[in-house]
């Protein structure tokens, strides 16, 4: 065996190790929905392979439009397309350059989304109306800000901008998901390391 190889093997070991013990520690956040909320409206907590986002409707006089899914990523991993087993490190070891990322569904309804949106797992939640507006209005802003630095990426099908937030395993798409759930009214249990977000079962 080379010596090149035998470096790769190993490099792939340690990076299975480090997965290994990321898995171990890290846990699903549970979300409870307010109570009660006034003008009650529904969002979604979204789950697919490597990705935690959140689903708001967008409304113009009281009718869903379409719906909005926001998330967050690293910038290099989900932008730039620097996804090599070696990039983990990167990503996941130390802060780096976070990335804020928007899809759009065309539904008006949650059975609409339901129906358009068959690829990955989504939690309905009962929030009010005027808390997200007040979010999907941050987080626009946000979006807008970054504008000039935006990435298409057609695999995901998902536009990045660069965040002011830091990316790294203590700070994950499932974390700032939850921070975001929070603004809805929601309570959102704590993790150690959060790798995946999902509501509280009746």
């Amino acid at each position: 065996m080379s010596l090149r190889a035998s470096s790769s093997i190993r490099a792939r070991n340690l990076t299975s190790a480090l997965l290994a013990v990321f898995v171990a520690v890290a846990c699903t956040t549970v979300v409870t929905p307010p109570q009660a909320p006034r003008e009650p409206t529904s969002v979604f907590v979204l789950r697919e392979a490597r990705h935690v986002g959140v689903v708001l409707p967008d409304e113009h006089e009281g009718e869903v439009t379409r719906y909005v899914e926001y998330g967050f990523g690293d910038w290099a991993w989900y932008a730039l397309a620097q996804d090599e087993w070696y990039d983990v490190f990167a990503t996941m070891l130390w802060p780096t350059q976070g990335a804020l990322c928007r899809r759009e569904y065309a539904a008006h309804s949650p059975a609409e989304l339901r129906h358009v949106a068959t690829w990955v797992e989504l939690d309905e939640l009962t929030v009010g109306r005027s808390e997200v507006s007040a979010l999907r209005e941050r987080l626009d802003a946000a979006f807008e800000r970054g504008a000039k630095h935006a990435v298409f990426q057609a695999d995901y099908d998902m536009t990045f901008v660069p965040y002011e937030r830091h990316y790294w395993f203590a700070n994950t798409c499932a974390d700032v998901a939850g921070e975001w759930l929070r603004a809805l009214g929601c309570e959102v249990s704590w993790t150690l390391i959060g790798i995946s977000v999902a509501a509280r079962r009746p």
